[in-house]
């Protein structure tokens, strides 16, 4: 073997390598064009098992307010106040109001822990929705100011909406809730969540 012939196999596999060095650039290319439509996916499947989660929760809500008509103006009634000195005397004093209100938070809650798989852009109608719901129920502000249960999102929005003077700061809207009969406050919550 001659020097030459040594030369041109060198070349050849320099062509070969470089010709794989490609194949091997456009599949990764390929792949990461796959993972980003896969990601993307992942993205809207976590975001409509979230929104399932939140309807669900809200559905249950709904049905125990039809149930139970009377107890939507317990809690958001201009009257609704504890008849107990503290949470947990108002735990055993009147349970059933004690605990619809606690599942009314516990979904404010959830929609705070879901909150990263929510789009941003629903991120102010949906603190709007919470915060309606706090500045009308002295009940469920007072449980959630007095007790230690419930996470720093949902304790800020009550200070906030406890705080409130005006309710020009928040989304205006008819709600069923002022038509239902009880004795409303003039600001009426939002009408359906986001």
């Amino acid at each position: 073997m001659n020097i030459n012939d040594i030369h041109t196999w060198l070349e050849v596999i320099t062509a070969v390598g470089s010709f794989l060095s490609g194949i091997g650039m456009v599949l990764g290319v390929v792949a990461l064009v796959y993972l980003i439509r896969q990601t993307r996916a992942n993205e809207r499947a976590t975001t409509a098992t979230v929104y399932q989660s939140i309807v669900v929760l809200g559905n249950s809500i709904n049905d125990m307010f039809v149930n139970d008509p009377e107890l939507y103006c317990e809690i958001f009634g201009t009257s609704a106040n504890f008849t107990a000195a503290t949470v947990e005397e108002e735990q055993g004093a009147n349970p059933r109001r004690f605990f619809a209100a606690l599942k009314w938070l516990d979904y404010f809650e959830t929609i705070f822990v879901l909150w990263p798989a929510i789009p941003e852009n629903l991120y102010e109608p949906w603190r709007s929705y919470i915060r309606d719901h706090l500045y009308n129920s002295t009940y469920i502000r007072r449980i959630v100011l007095e007790s230690t249960w419930y996470g720093d999102d949902l304790v800020a929005l009550c200070r906030e909406a406890h705080h409130a003077t005006s309710p020009n700061h928040a989304m205006q809207h008819t709600s069923s809730a002022r038509h239902s009969g009880c004795n409303k406050p003039a600001y009426p919550p939002t009408a359906g969540a986001p």
